[in-house]
């Protein structure tokens, strides 16, 4: 048997398949302990033992904590991959002609949130810091605490108009465990390769699922996921030379799982339990004139609210909107207050 090498292809542009494997890298770490995602329906989680490493390692061409699941089936398995995890994660949606305001609020506490990433598009602004080999470290706890502040103030300003908080995001991808092979030499007897591939039965009889069969060139074994790096060493103890060969396909552009979602509005109280924004009657995302004037044509019996529209424009949650809501309305425009009673 061949000395075992390793090939990484990359089928299709998003597409990535393993061919052959070398030893584990101590570049990604499999998670086994206190995942905080739930096991996704109809699957299990499964220790890979390193399998999967080489593929997101290339993928991303950093470290990168990942969790596996698989569907329970026996030899191939349909798998799904939690990967490259990130935390903290915040978005920020603003006024471009904000901007600067927003700047000037998110420099005073910049140095405290030392995020690895921070960018900023038009009128979004992106955060979050990355999970090491060793997962999040323990001092960076309070960081959520420093980011709900950062929104109150942000929020006040009127800066922004919405803010989203992840506590914990991974990529997630999609993928098809094949079949494995082992190579063996053309030129060998009839005898030879039969007593070969009676050893390799015997190894592979050990393992739950497994067989093996004769392909052209190669053994075909038949085997579970997550069984493949404890066989291919018993493997090795035979024949310390063999080449092995096997199709992992990952589709690497799935998307993306977070814990959960929390909006920060409704954290600092700028949102009621349901979504709605007190202040922001036209649903635009952004409380100004617009709303002021609609609460104006409500009272003066021009217009009809919605229930939520109602909701919203109660600024001082006495069940009805009047005059003292519109009177509320333009102290806030002016900067009077700086906050609803509602949200008191």
């Amino acid at each position: 048997m061949k000395k075992i090498s390793k090939v990484l292809a990359l089928i299709s542009g998003a597409v990535m398949a393993i061919g052959t494997m070398s030893g584990i890298s101590a570049d990604a770490v499999f998670i086994t302990d206190d995942n905080p995602f739930e096991v996704p329906s109809g699957y299990i989680e499964v220790d890979d033992k390193g399998q999967l490493i080489d593929v997101l390692y290339n993928s991303y061409q950093e470290p990168s904590q990942y969790v596996v699941y698989k569907i329970p089936e026996g030899q191939g398995a349909d798998i799904c991959i939690y990967y490259n995890f990130l935390y903290d994660y915040t978005v920020f949606h603003f006024d471009e002609e904000k901007s600067g305001a927003f700047d000037e609020i998110y420099s005073k506490y910049s140095d405290k949130l030392n995020f690895v990433y921070f960018k900023k598009y038009n009128d979004e602004a992106v955060m979050f810091d990355r999970y090491g080999l060793e997962g999040k470290p323990a001092d960076e706890k309070g960081k959520s605490e420093i980011i709900v502040q950062m929104t109150e103030e942000l929020y006040k300003a009127r800066c922004i108009q919405s803010a989203e908080y992840k506590p914990l995001l991974a990529h997630h991808s999609d993928g098809y465990v094949g079949s494995y092979a082992v190579m063996f030499d053309k030129d060998m007897t009839a005898e030879e390769k039969q007593a070969e591939y009676d050893k390799l039965v015997e190894i592979t009889g050990k393992f739950e699922n497994g067989s093996v069969s004769i392909g052209s060139d190669r053994y075909m074994v038949g085997l579970n996921f997550e069984d493949y790096v404890d066989w291919s060493a018993a493997v090795k103890e035979v024949y310390p030379d063999a080449e092995f060969a096997k199709c992992i396909i990952i589709e690497m552009s799935n998307g993306e799982v977070s814990s959960e979602t929390i909006d920060l509005l409704a954290a600092i109280g700028d949102t009621a339990d349901d979504g709605t924004v007190y202040g922001d009657i036209n649903s635009d995302s952004k409380i100004g004139i617009g709303d002021a004037i609609a609460i104006n044509k409500y009272i003066n019996g021009s217009i009809v609210f919605n229930k939520s529209q109602t909701k919203a424009a109660d600024l001082n949650k006495d069940g009805a909107v009047n005059v003292d809501d519109l009177n509320i309305m333009l102290q806030y425009l002016v900067d009077i207050i700086d906050e609803f009673p509602v949200n008191k």
